[in-house]
């Protein structure tokens, strides 16, 4: 090569290197004043570089930081996760995106959230040789987003508190308005008429709870063999009464299969729920047809192959709309004006079908109207249960009880009606007072009935405690509502292994529940 052609070619260098030097300046520019926050390790889990952003927020000069492991730097169990995530990468040459988690910086109690991907670095090879993490500090973002959720659960509870209040009142102002009625009557038969109506509004208030703690999820099902048919008969008894005279309901029972695997409790008030839509969409009076029939899974690719039972709530009211169709079972979406609904009966069916397997769906008749289908898993190889009778012998029990609740109306009521049906029974305000009902009397109870909830010593320890007097004594828990989630498992296997009586109770039930916990077999 000639003198000349040696000096171009060096000339050539000499510019590609400055312009390696400008492009690596320019890189390394951006690095350093990216917003974003770069980390990048071997696959030993050691940090090799990381940029100004990432620096600034750990706090910590990047010399310091610089050949050094997350466990050298963060506390165990934060080091641990960022460990795994790092050796996912790793492992599987795959980046990993969108992971959203709490960072604090060494040395401080600060938290701040970070949303992190990571990716992995090669070699010319090919091979994996490191991880590089980026990540945005979300802190300000979740903390706004924080108090929008807020600001919309507490629009959401101002709904639902209207509601319920609404439906409260009435039932509480039809529930004081009979009983005064009574009062007044000297007539046995019109007395007995209006207590029928108290107990009517009490079953209203009832259901309106249970729809409460279904949409809480505190309220747990009972899943065992039943005919959906009487839970279909039963909500149309219940919702006849409540229907102006100008709706007209039309029952058609086309189904064959109609045992499914279910609560029958909650099927009846899905049921009942999804009647009353249709009677306060048709204010001005309409037909309402009611329809059982059986129908694959056809056209419903969520659901599993199989028999299911159909039934159809059809109004020919003024329908939903195309604007409302996507948000009639969200929770508190209601078109009634306020107070007129908690926006809880559709959302309340919805989770009743998906807990048992099934579906509901909402469609607007072409003929005007809506039409609400709910689809059940049947069990065609399980006959009908028999019906339960409605009625229990007038007989006179013998027996010594002791009722325990905090609830001073509760206490005279349960003692006025056991001892009507011949129980002698004892009462007490809680655990320690029914220790002490105890130290009094010299035999022993035939069972216990506990409040699940009471101040100073829950239902499960003073069962505990009356068993060091008493270790063959059978129970009956109460309860408003389901509190084994909030309970400690010793406390959970004691409740799976009693009876338990929900409130609120008729006295027919409180009768059944005694007779059964009287023949149990005592816990061990």
């Amino acid at each position: 090569m000639s003198e000349s052609g040696g000096e171009e070619r060096l000339a050539e260098l000499r510019e590609e290197n400055e312009q390696l030097r400008q492009r690596l300046s320019e890189y390394q520019t951006i690095f350093e004043s990216t917003p974003i926050m770069f980390w990048y390790k071997d696959t030993k889990n050691r940090l090799l570089r990381l940029n100004r952003a990432a620096a600034e927020l750990e706090g910590v000069p990047p010399s310091k930081l610089i050949g050094r492991r997350s466990e050298d730097i963060y506390p165990p169990e934060q080091a641990a996760a960022y460990y795994a995530d790092d050796l996912e990468v790793i492992r599987s040459g795959r980046p990993r995106l969108g992971i959203v988690e709490p960072h604090t910086k060494p040395g401080s109690d600060e938290v701040r959230w970070l949303s992190v991907g990571k990716v992995p670095t090669r070699s010319p090879e090919g091979e994996v040789n490191g991880v590089i993490a980026f990540a945005l500090d979300i802190t300000e973002e979740r903390r706004l987003q924080g108090e929008l959720n807020q600001r919309q659960k507490m629009e959401q509870i101002g709904r639902l508190a209207g509601g319920v209040a609404h439906d409260f009142n009435n039932v509480l102002c039809a529930i004081m308005g009979c009983a005064e009625v009574a009062l007044r009557q000297r007539d046995r038969d019109d007395v007995e008429a209006q207590l029928h109506e108290i107990l009517k509004g009490c079953q209203r208030a009832a259901g309106l709870t249970r729809q409460l703690l279904a949409y809480a999820r505190q309220e747990p099902l009972r899943l065992e063999p039943c005919d959906a048919r009487e839970a279909v008969r039963g909500a149309l008894a219940l919702a006849t009464p409540s229907l102006h005279a100008s709706v007209q309901v039309e029952l058609r029972d086309e189904a064959e299969a109609t045992v499914v695997l279910g609560d029958l409790s909650a099927l009846q008030s899905a049921v009942l729920n999804l009647l009353l839509n249709a009677r306060d969409a048709m204010p001005k009076g309409g037909e309402v047809r009611v329809t059982l029939s059986n129908a694959d899974h056809a056209g419903c690719e969520e659901l599993p192959a199989g028999l299911y039972l159909q039934i159809e709530v059809c109004d020919t009211g003024q329908g939903i709309g195309e604007a409302h169709l996507p948000h009639v079972f969200d929770p508190f979406f209601t078109t009634k004006g306020v107070g007129q609904g908690t926006g809880l009966g559709l959302a309340a069916v919805q989770g009743t079908a998906r807990s048992h397997g099934g579906l509901v769906r909402a469609e607007d008749d072409p003929e005007g109207g809506a039409c609400f289908r709910l689809l059940l898993p049947t069990q065609p190889d399980i006959e009908p249960p028999a019906p339960a009778p409605r009625r229990l012998p007038r007989r006179r029990e013998r027996g010594t009880i002791l009722l325990v609740d905090d609830e001073p109306v509760l206490r005279e009521v349960g003692q006025r009606l056991l001892s009507s049906a011949g129980y002698e029974v004892l009462v007490a305000e809680d655990g320690v007072e029914a220790l002490e009902v105890c130290e009094q009397v010299a035999e022993a109870f035939d069972l216990a009935i506990l409040d699940l909830s009471m101040p100073r010593m829950s239902g499960p320890a003073t069962l505990r405690r009356l068993r060091e007097r008493y270790p063959r004594i059978r129970v009956l828990f109460v309860s408003g509502y389901d509190l084994s989630p909030h309970l400690s498992s010793e406390d959970q296997e004691l409740l799976q292994a009693c009876e338990l009586l929900r409130k609120p109770y008729r006295a027919a039930e409180l009768r059944r529940a005694v007779a059964r916990a009287l023949t149990s077999e005592p816990i061990e």
